[in-house]
């Protein structure tokens, strides 16, 4: 009697397809711009501003009632009909984007009554607020009269040229200063290339100093971004030699260089060919800021007139060093035996007068620059899959961003499973649950630090407290934030019957306010109470209906005019299931999917099937004694479940 009561309740519909154009676009009748950038063109502001026009009413879809916009790198990115601004935003601006030639803006209206398939879409937008790295290997081959300068190019993908900058007193501190020499563009040597440039007309035995200064493609020269300074510095000399003292013509790393790596030895080229026998680690030695020698070797290569500290171990890093020359009786001399000439005027005197000293820095360690969602935050999350996002100071060595090195645990401790991906565009590593954190809770995420943990691409460990430097204070970083209790749920209704549930306790479970969304699209609404007991609410006559609110954990008959959907508000359900003896029509209270057998797994024996309904007449059933051949497999959210009980019991959901 019961199940042909099921039957008859079936009615078929019919799901039209819409197809809708985007009220907002870029051609000369529509309204979205950028205010301060223009498309195809570089600019070095990493922070883009785009308005609009609200757009009017939709017959379709009703009022306008707010915006899903996304950020990215994809000319048609589709943005998820979530609502990122509210109705009366008419402009938006970006957080600080990574540099690129492919950012684009991407802008979905969300009506009252949905949102249509369809966005709009503005860019691409070139971002490039990074100055290029510094020319490497900068050496200086003397000649009569005139100065051959050999360097190797930045290898970065925007890299333009260098400009060459000299002066008789000093190294040019910048772009503009000193003597303009030349500028060697990328259609001459290439980026990552080695580069020359002779520098004629020169007055032997003076001494020229030069200062190099790579530039991107930002265009005219007042917008460049310029790279920090590579330098050296020679006498030119007749082709019969010169009896003056060596002095040096450039380092690697340079002069207050930072950033340099942890492993990288330091070499110091000079003008002339030097007495290899002279270079110890006495003469040519490495110390911190301390005063702590660094152990390490000395090699020197006549063919390239290069000597090259090379240290024992990794230096530390975000540490300042300091390399020192030794002059004097006791320092290093060239192959006539001519002590060296440290500063540069023309005669070898003692130490340390002509000692020659130059500071490095090197790569500060990686830190967090920040998370998704913030330390502290209160973020509601829907029932789909949670990630949360770390963004890093530099690049990470992806080996060892895993679950092991970031843990994300619940307010009980326990570990939320989830697995771990790493974006080598903007260094950033996304922990994706497995399934929806069960709300309300404060999840709690650790990254691990020291030796063991998370490291950069070049071995160095996490600076955890972000003071830019490694020391005993450093260890794991942590940061959390609390699942707010509270959140929206989505369910969508077809044209007829609908069997449904509520899978959280509503805020106002009054059927006419809960339903308010869709008033006047349904017809009336239908609950089950065993072991006989049916009420109805008619929305056409409320006060006289006999049902009135709805209830956590049970399920409802629904008959629409038409489809629909609808956005309800609450919190999650905790409570138990209670369940007579023979038919009861219940509720999924989960927000995620769970297999039938687990779900129910508390009252095995006490059970004998389970049926589905979906519109508009497909029917399906779980049975406990015949698992594998059930059609039915998995508990839906927001579906309605009729249960045929074999004894009264009260079900636990895990």
């Amino acid at each position: 009697m019961l199940k042909r009561l099921f039957f008859s309740l079936i009615i078929s519909m019919i799901v039209a397809g819409i197809s809708y154009a985007g009220p907002l676009g870029t051609d000369g009748n529509k309204s979205l711009a950028s205010t301060s950038h223009q498309i195809n063109t570089w600019s070095n502001n990493n922070k883009i501003t785009v308005t609009w026009a609200k757009p009017g009413d939709d017959k379709t879809f009703g009022s306008v009632v707010g915006y899903s916009t996304v950020w990215d790198t994809k000319s048609n990115t589709m943005p998820e009909a979530t609502i990122t601004l509210e109705s009366n935003a008419t402009t938006t601006t970006s957080n600080a984007l990574s540099d690129s030639q492919s950012i684009y803006f991407h802008i979905r209206v969300i009506y009252s009554d949905g949102s249509p398939i369809v966005a709009d879409h503005l860019g691409p937008f070139y971002i490039d607020a990074t100055a290029p790295s510094a020319p490497g290997s900068f050496t200086i081959t003397k000649g009569d009269g005139k100065l051959t300068l050999n360097w190797t190019n930045p290898g970065d993908l925007d890299f333009a040229g260098v400009v060459i900058r000299r002066d008789t007193s000093g190294y040019p501190a910048s772009a503009t200063t000193g003597t303009a020499v030349a500028t060697v563009t990328s259609t001459q040597y290439a980026a990552g290339a080695s580069a020359s440039y002779t520098d004629t007309g020169l007055t032997n035995g003076t001494a020229y100093y030069y200062s190099l200064f790579a530039y991107d493609q930002r265009g005219a020269e007042s917008t460049r971004n310029y790279s920090s300074v590579a330098q050296a510095n020679s006498k030119p000399e007749s082709s019969g030699g010169s009896s003056a003292p060596p002095t040096v013509s450039s380092t690697n790393p340079a002069k207050d260089a930072t950033g340099v790596p942890i492993n990288a030895n330091i070499n110091v080229v000079f003008d002339k060919d030097m007495n290899s026998a002279s270079f110890t680690t006495t003469t040519f030695s490495v110390k911190d800021a301390s005063g702590n020698a660094i152990n390490g070797s000395v090699s020197y290569t006549s063919a390239t007139k290069t000597a090259k500290f090379t240290p024992s171990s990794n230096l530390t890093a975000g540490k300042t060093y300091t390399a020192t020359i030794l002059s004097g009786a006791s320092g290093v001399k060239d192959s006539q035996g001519n002590g060296l000439d440290g500063n540069g005027n023309g005669k070898a005197e003692d130490a340390p007068t002509d000692n020659y000293a130059f500071n490095f820095t090197t790569t500060a360690p990686p830190k967090v620059t920040s998370t998704t969602p913030a330390d502290g935050a209160s973020v509601s999350i829907s029932s789909s899959n949670t990630s949360i996002v770390i963004a890093f100071s530099k690049a990470m060595n992806t080996s060892t961003i895993s679950t092991t090195n970031i843990i994300v645990k619940d307010a009980s401790g326990s570990v939320i499973a989830g697995s771990v991906s790493y974006n080598t565009t903007d260094n950033t590593a996304t922990f994706t649950t497995t399934s929806p954190i069960s709300k309300p809770t404060t999840v709690t995420v650790t990254i691990k630090g020291g030796t063991s943990g998370i490291t950069d691409a070049d071995g160095v460990q996490l600076d955890s407290n972000g003071d830019g430097k490694l020391d005993g204070s450093d260890g794991d970083k942590t940061f959390s934030f609390m699942v707010q209790s509270t959140f929206n749920f989505d369910l969508s209704f077809s044209s007829g019957w609908n069997l449904i549930s509520f899978p959280l306790e509503l805020t106002n479970s009054a059927i006419g306010t809960a339903l308010n969304g869709i008033a006047g699209k349904y017809l009336i609404v239908w609950e089950f109470t065993p072991p006989s007991t049916w009420k109805s609410y008619d929305p056409s006559d409320p006060e006289y209906s006999d049902l009135q609110n709805f209830t956590a954990g049970k399920g409802y008959w629904i008959k629409m005019k038409e489809n629909k959907n609808i956005s309800v508000t609450g919190k999650a359900i905790s409570q138990n299931i209670n369940l007579g003896s023979g038919w009861n029509l219940i509720g999924y209270i989960k927000t995620h999917s769970m297999t039938v057998g687990t779900a129910l797994n508390g009252i095995a024996g006490k059970y004998q099937i389970v049926w589905e309904f979906t519109p508009p007449s497909t029917w399906k059933s779980y049975d406990p004694s015949d698992p594998e051949y059930s059609d039915l497999q998995n508990f839906t959210a927001g579906k309605g479940y009729w249960i045929k009980m074999k004894e009264a019991a009260s079900l636990t959901l895990p």
